[in-house]
């Protein structure tokens, strides 16, 4: 399934956030479900850099940690 197919299904079923993680370049990019209907990135972390999320739940991490 493609990034564009799987966010048409999430915005369709009323998904308010996602992240992208890509572990080639360790990076997340979050998303939002903006009120025009599109999802707007929120936060893009690369390298060792921690991310903190508050939607739809609280959560930090650091992107390494996901993948050691």
């Amino acid at each position: 399934m493609t990034r564009r197919r799987s966010a048409s299904l999430a915005r369709t079923r009323g998904i308010r956030s996602s992240r992208v993680f890509d572990p080639k370049i360790l990076s997340v990019t979050v998303r939002l479900l903006g009120g025009h209907g599109a999802y707007d990135v929120v936060a893009t972390v690369r390298g060792g850099g921690r991310c903190e999320l508050a939607e739809p739940f609280s959560a930090a991490f650091r992107l390494a940690g996901l993948l050691a």
